[in-house]
């Protein structure tokens, strides 16, 4: 960690948790134990390497500690000073849905977003997926979220049942999950359809509409 241009607290504080994933890291580990290799599933744009030595990081400064299983892999938890880090970050979460403008569509990635929508989504699922089809991205347009012990996003076909599909702008699907916007607006404007079981589709339809991040967070806190 570089050097803070002060002792005051907070400027400490935000050096520390402006370190790059740090505060995705402590959120995944706000919901419980993570080995390496749930923590690569669920930050998919983070590599093994930068998770690696960020676990070290964090362990050395006391908001991490780790413990060996029988095959010699490391979990990982939040000591009491991570764990106090949650109201922390749902206040920051909470000023950012109120005051920084929506993400625009050239920053905006599938692969993200939708491993942000499978963190709210959590899990145990029956089997199934979600099918989504982006109109406006450059890259690969067409994604499943699967559901089961958790959801995760991958961009072949499962061989499981398609309970509901997407297509849309992923400038609606990020405005939904963040809170600019409502679905209902967004299925007016047409740049969001849902075709499929009417359960899953209401389903869906909750988890999009309560994935703000700061919501997310609060859900963490009270599962």
């Amino acid at each position: 960690m570089k050097r803070s241009a002060t002792h005051h607290p907070a400027a400490r504080t935000t050096d520390l948790l402006g370190e790059a994933w740090t505060t995705l890291i402590v959120t995944e580990l706000l919901a419980g134990q993570r080995c390496l290799d749930d923590l690569a599933e669920l930050l998919p744009m983070v590599s093994k390497s930068s998770l690696g030595h960020r676990m070290r990081r964090l362990h050395a400064v006391g908001l991490v500690e780790a413990s060996a299983d029988r095959h010699g892999r490391f979990h990982y938890r939040l000591t009491a000073a991570g764990r106090d880090l949650e109201p922390v970050l749902a206040q920051l979460s909470s000023w950012g849905s109120r005051w920084l403008p929506p993400p625009r569509a050239g920053d905006l990635d599938p692969r993200l977003l939708l491993a942000d929508l499978c963190r709210t989504i959590g899990g145990p699922h029956e089997p199934g997926a979600i099918e989504v089809g982006f109109s406006d991205v450059t890259g690969p347009r067409q994604w499943w979220v699967v559901l089961g012990a958790r959801a995760r996003a991958q961009r072949t076909a499962p061989d499981l049942p398609v309970l509901v599909r997407v297509e849309c702008t992923i400038t609606a699907l990020a405005s939904v999950w963040l809170g600019h916007s409502r679905c209902l607006d967004e299925l007016r404007a047409r740049t969001l359809r849902f075709t499929g079981d009417r359960a899953a589709v209401r389903r869906l339809a909750g988890w999009l509409s309560a994935g703000a991040p700061a919501k997310s967070l609060a859900a963490i806190g009270s599962a």
